[in-house]
């Protein structure tokens, strides 16, 4: 029986950097193997960013390119683009689930990270009080916590 297998793609901050090695290290224990790439993955999951309109095309490039160098496969994409713009994500074509940040909490909780660069990002907070006019995170993330 094949082995399922698994890309993650991550834009954006040390925060999505921290969730995504968390996402690794779950999949891991379930006897996942994790692939670099989307190409010949059963899932790819990308972890997207929206602070800036910059983050917002990237985040929109990897979920593309996942989606036609995937194939045939389950492209999820989640993170704080996907908590904005669901509808928008939706719509391309490939993208078969998008979860909010809170179902990504939900698939998360209670794994450590499982860095693939030689020094873990510890997640310390989640969310911001702030709401600064410029900035995006308070609202798709929540209060500080």
């Amino acid at each position: 029986m094949k082995q399922p297998t698994a890309a993650i793609l991550t834009a954006g901050c040390r925060l999505n950097q921290s969730e995504s090695d968390a996402l690794r290290h779950r999949l891991a224990l379930q006897g996942v193997t994790l692939v670099d790439s989307p190409e010949g993955a059963d899932t790819c999951y990308v972890n997207t960013c929206t602070v800036t309109a910059h983050a917002d095309r990237s985040s929109m490039q990897m979920i593309r390119r996942a989606c036609r160098l995937g194939g045939e496969s389950r492209v999820v994409v989640l993170g704080c683009l996907a908590q904005r713009s669901p509808e928008q994500v939706r719509r391309i074509v490939g993208v078969r689930e998008v979860w909010s940040n809170e179902r990504k909490q939900v698939e998360i909780a209670g794994v450590g990270p499982s860095p693939v660069r030689s020094r873990a990002i510890l997640k310390v907070q989640d969310g911001c009080s702030r709401r600064c006019s410029y900035c995006a995170v308070s609202g798709l993330r929540g209060e500080s916590r």
